[in-house]
């Protein structure tokens, strides 16, 4: 099967049209199915691996034999495809039959770097996205070799004080090898860390903290520190434009000496501090050459956040274009099914049936890769309804109980009535609701209980809540599932199957609103989702009794 419209079932210029739409996208894109056999490609897919002349040679084979081609054809890089070609093939496919949330980067041969992220489709199989990052994989490195080579110790801070980058001399200053640096990490953990090490001197460890915080957060002077050792250094701090910081810690150990020892000579201070003054000038010139390379690092990262921009508003802008044909082939396999071009057979109907429900599930796909572009673009347009959200709330718990196919999973609700109206998009509200109670439906079994509550807090503000007494995740399966593509595996099959972007696209719909989502879980005890709308947007003395 190379697409998932025969060539017979009477709309080929609709399926040429989606077709030939995907294949312009500069990202490849990859549909396998349960069996893990790829199913649908898009031609920059052979762009990114070359061993295959023509689509036609892909479709039908599975994963495992498409990575064994590649490797066996020398297309991949690495120490372990060359040493053991078995044991990579082996750790290729367990990425993709279990993909998390976090990206894959490869190098093939040729020179070129590819970002590869994947994650599972509801009906078990998998979709993946191959990206070409070569010219921001070797700025990077680039970027890396140069701030490696220099003698200073050398790192970059985000806006919220994260660690985003540093060289192994600021690693050595600032961890042991049982709690060795990492990125992500905040300065005031790292300081407060350092001193609770003992890896610098001071008399008062908390003043000594707070005085770096200080100095970190409004870098305006230079200061030193004494390491354990007895080594001394410089710490030149500068705010870069996008609103980090740059730290260069260079070493100052001879010029500390010296000054001890000029001052036990007895030269006049004048002399002294010119001494000093112009060893200093030097620092403060190798120091600043360090701070324009964090500013050069920056500048590359910008510049990668505008191409996945680029790509995002295309993707955003495809909408119609992908949407039109796919629902025309749709709406054929349902004339088809309902009789209007007369009876068919058996056979005939088994083929459009399986036209119609491989149409749906590929637009739900497209759908999903849709919505996140407007996710990553923040292009989300509200309109101000009045909505009754106690109708709402009733209405959605119908159309989710209608979804489980007799499954006796009852969903109660509670505190609906006299709620006053709400000022706010009602189709999003309807899409919040429904992606939390489909949620909360799907990991609860029958004997567990799924509840809907909503009311209105102290500060004027209305929330409702959607509690499951089902499996419940951990805060690592929280944070996965809270990530674009992220979802937690779990081994149940329910009726209501996920596209690892309902939580996310909550969350952001509630943040359009101005408003906020919580989460609270436990495994084995189960879920609560909160969800609160502001003051402003409640329409106080119009109400309607539930």
């Amino acid at each position: 099967m190379k697409t998932y419209v025969p060539d017979n079932m009477g709309v080929p210029e609709d399926k040429d049209f989606l077709v030939g739409a995907l294949d312009t996208l500069r990202v490849a894109i990859a549909i396998f199915d349960k069996r893990d056999v790829l199913v649908y490609c898009n031609e920059h897919y052979r762009y990114v691996y070359r061993s295959f002349a023509t689509i036609g040679e892909i479709i039908g084979l599975t994963f495992r034999d498409i990575v064994r081609i590649k490797a066996a054809n020398g297309e991949i890089a690495g120490d372990l495809v060359v040493k053991d070609v078995d044991a990579w093939i082996e750790q290729r496919v367990a990425q993709h039959r279990n993909p998390t949330s976090s990206r894959v980067v490869q190098r093939l041969a040729d020179g070129r770097w590819i970002e590869i992220k994947e994650r599972p489709t509801g009906d078990g199989g998998v979709i993946g996205l191959w990206a070409d990052i070569t010219g921001q994989k070797r700025s990077e490195m680039r970027l890396e070799d140069a701030i490696q080579s220099t003698g200073d110790g050398f790192a970059v801070w985000d806006q919220a004080d994260r660690l985003v980058l540093f060289n192994d001399k600021f690693a050595r200053l600032h961890g042991r090898g049982e709690t060795p640096l990492r990125a992500g990490e905040t300065f005031t953990e790292i300081m407060t860390r350092a001193m609770h090490e003992e890896l610098f001197r001071s008399d008062n460890s908390k003043a000594w903290i707070a005085e770096r915080v200080e100095s970190h957060i409004s870098p305006v002077k230079q200061s030193e520190v004494e390491a354990h050792d007895g080594r001394w250094y410089l710490i030149k701090e500068q705010r870069m434009r996008e609103g980090g910081v740059a730290t260069v810690f260079s070493e100052i150990t001879e010029l500390k000496l010296k000054e001890r020892d000029l001052i036990e000579r007895g030269k006049t201070l004048e002399h002294t501090v010119n001494e000093l003054e112009m060893v200093q000038a030097k620092l403060e010139e190798h120091a600043s050459q360090a701070v324009e390379m964090a500013e050069a690092l920056s500048t590359a990262k910008a510049v990668a956040d505008s191409a996945n921009q680029s790509k995002s508003e295309f993707l955003a802008n495809m909408s119609h274009e992908l949407r039109t044909p796919l629902n025309a082939v749709i709406g054929f396999s349902q004339a088809l099914e309902a009789g209007v071009a007369g009876d068919l057979a058996d056979k005939q109907r088994e083929y459009v049936a399986d036209i119609r429900a491989s149409g749906d599930h590929l637009l739900e796909l497209i759908n999903d890769v849709l919505d996140l572009s407007k996710v990553e673009l923040g292009g989300m347009e509200l309109s101000d309804d009045a909505v009754d959200l106690g109708d709402t709330i009733r209405s959605c718990v119908r159309i989710v109980q209608g979804r489980m196919n007799g499954t006796h999973l009852e969903i109660k609700t509670s505190g609906l009535i006299d709620l006053p109206l709400l000022r706010a998009d009602e189709t999003k509200v309807r899409q919040i609701l429904l992606n939390l109670l489909s949620n909360a439906a799907k990991f609860t079994e029958a004997d567990d209980k799924v509840s809907v509550a909503a009311g209105m807090a102290s500060g004027g503000s209305i929330y409702l809540t959607v509690s499951d007494t089902g499996i419940g995740m951990s805060k690592e399966e929280l944070e996965t599932a809270l990530t674009m593509f992220g979802q937690v595996e779990t081994g149940m099959t329910k009726p209501c199957e996920g596209t690892g972007l309902g939580l996310p696209l909550c969350k952001s719909l509630m943040e359009a609103h101005g408003g906020s989502l919580e989460i609270e879980s436990e495994p084995g005890v189960g879920t609560t989702v909160t969800v609160s709308f502001p003051a402003d947007r409640v329409v106080l003395g119009l109400r309607k009794a539930g």
